[in-house]
């Protein structure tokens, strides 16, 4: 072949590859080597010092299969056995119950294992479960206990409603956390690298140019893109993470930027990040950057887009992404939780009111206010001042929010859900709980689902449709709406422990 003919194709293939920022594997094909589109240098020939990775850079991804065996530590006992029973028979049981549309409870699974998480897959027909399992300490061949405390095992299965036994259960090398939309890979969050499991059972490593990852997760809302995290120092290095986005099973990573707090748009078209001065916007179709500078700090601070793309709502205020500007900042106050409604008209905010302004709440109470903003206008309107509503407000709809409250962090404080229209008129959903409460919103956003003593299904204007108790000395811990909106699955577990 010429030269010259050679030139051409590499230069055509140059031109193709650099289209879109994925190649567009497909998430179920297997991992394919990176194309080479220059000849190496000779043997003996001076070598460029590399230069560092760039925003919109492509990086080689290594995906390996990891065996469940070769993570488990007890390898002389079977892993379903390391349990400590407390008390009577009967009185660790963790259950997990599906409600089909206006049908009875259905007993899933009983089990000793703590199980602290289910997660609907394939689509509606099967539940992912989450679970620990605790044992009290052996004694070491050269005496005394190996630890001073229980230790914990972790693990999940896959159960098919209406079938008893799991299709498949594995032990974990990390916590499981959230499902991908799609459903195919659950993400864990391991302090060894990114490790993923599939909905078949298996653990996937994934490898950026064979250096370790730091964990994975923050999938797209499509769950077609995840998100790796990659710290270049030691957890108290004061460095900002690398942050890369790739598909699953993809041979390709692209580098995002140095950031926290990294929040995907409702479209999976963009994503978010924070640095200490500035929040920046990452187009996935282009791999380009858009950059907002800010005039104070956003280090650690929490960012989220409203659904219809346009506004950030960040610790600091709210940005109005296509014009690239701050358009809501309050001073004197630090914003705990924020929130745009469905119609981009409200911005909902929970601040903490600086003490040096001056504000005297009552002995015990938060100097907490909640306030109604006009995201045209910048009007505020004070719904609530000294008050508790400064955790996981939540729009149901354009004229509604939920407000969580808790009494305190790192105690045993209570917990209450409270349903609230922007005119400041509250209904309370739950009594106050012990622990912390669950909720979700069905998936039409008609129905509320909300854990506690009981199971509560609301509608979104605050009407009880149903009720379905548990039996004394145990709690519902967790409640999930399957994706077809006509079931749903919840966790029952002891009391005494949910409390501990």
């Amino acid at each position: 072949m010429a030269p010259r003919f050679r030139l051409i194709l590499a230069l055509c293939s140059l031109v193709l590859s650099g289209c879109s920022v994925f190649d567009g594997s497909s998430p179920d094909s297997p991992p394919t080597s990176v194309p080479v589109l220059n000849e190496p240098p000779p043997v003996g020939s001076p070598q460029p010092t590399p230069l560092p990775p760039q925003p919109g850079d492509r990086i080689p991804v290594s995906w390996k299969q990891v065996s469940p065996e070769n993570q488990q530590g007890e390898l002389d006992r079977p892993f379903q056995d390391l349990v400590k029973t407390n008390a009577a028979a009967g009185s660790d049981l963790w259950r997990v119950y599906t409600v089909t549309a206006d049908g009875a409870p259905r007993l899933e699974r009983e089990t000793r294992r703590w199980v602290f998480s289910v997660s609907w897959l394939d689509g509606s027909n099967a539940l992912l479960l989450g679970y620990s399992t605790r044992y009290t300490p052996r004694v070491n061949p050269q005496g005394g206990p190996r630890g001073a405390s229980d230790s914990w095992g972790r693990g999940a299965e896959k159960l098919i409603p209406g079938k008893p036994g799991a299709a498949w259960d594995v032990q974990l090398p990390g916590t499981l956390s959230t499902v991908a939309p799609r459903g195919d890979f659950a993400s864990l969050a391991a302090a060894d690298g990114a490790l993923f499991l599939r909905t078949d059972g298996t653990l996937w490593e994934a490898r950026l140019s064979g250096i370790d990852l730091d964990g994975g997760g923050a999938w797209s809302p499509d769950g077609r893109y995840l998100l790796f995290s990659q710290r270049l120092g030691p957890p108290n290095y004061p460095e900002l993470p690398l942050q890369y986005i790739a598909t699953p099973l993809g041979d390709q990573a692209v580098l995002v930027g140095s950031a926290f707090t990294p929040a995907w748009s409702a479209d999976s078209s963009r994503l978010a990040f924070a640095t200490e001065d500035r929040v920046s916007i990452f187009h996935v179709a282009t791999a380009q950057t858009d950059s907002i500078t800010l005039t104070s700090p956003l280090l650690g601070g929490f960012l989220s887009w409203s659904q219809d793309g346009r506004y950030i709502v960040a610790r600091d205020g709210l940005i109005d992404a296509p014009a690239q500007r701050v358009i809501v900042q309050p001073s004197g106050r630090e914003i705990i939780d924020a929130s745009v409604s469905p119609d981009g008209r409200w911005l909902l905010m929970t601040t903490e009111v600086i003490q040096a302004q001056g504000l005297a709440c009552g002995a015990g109470r938060l100097a907490n206010q909640t306030l109604l903003i006009d995201t045209a206008t910048g009007a505020e309107r004070l719904l609530f001042d000294c008050d508790r509503f400064w955790a996981n407000v939540e729009w149901v709809d354009s004229q509604r929010f939920l407000a969580y409250t808790h009494t305190c962090w790192g105690c045993e404080g209570k917990s209450r859900l409270f349903l609230v229209s922007i005119d400041g008129a509250a209904q309370q959903l739950t009594d106050e709980f012990r622990a912390f409460l669950r909720y979700d919103i069905s998936p039409d956003g008609s129905k509320i689902l909300v854990s506690g003593d009981e199971v509560r299904v609301y509608s979104t204007t605050g009407v009880l449709l149903r009720s379905i108790p548990v039996d004394d000395g145990y709690t519902v811990t967790g409640v999930e709406w399957a994706p077809d909106g006509l079931s749903f699955a919840y966790i029952v577990g002891p009391t005494d422990f949910v409390v501990l």
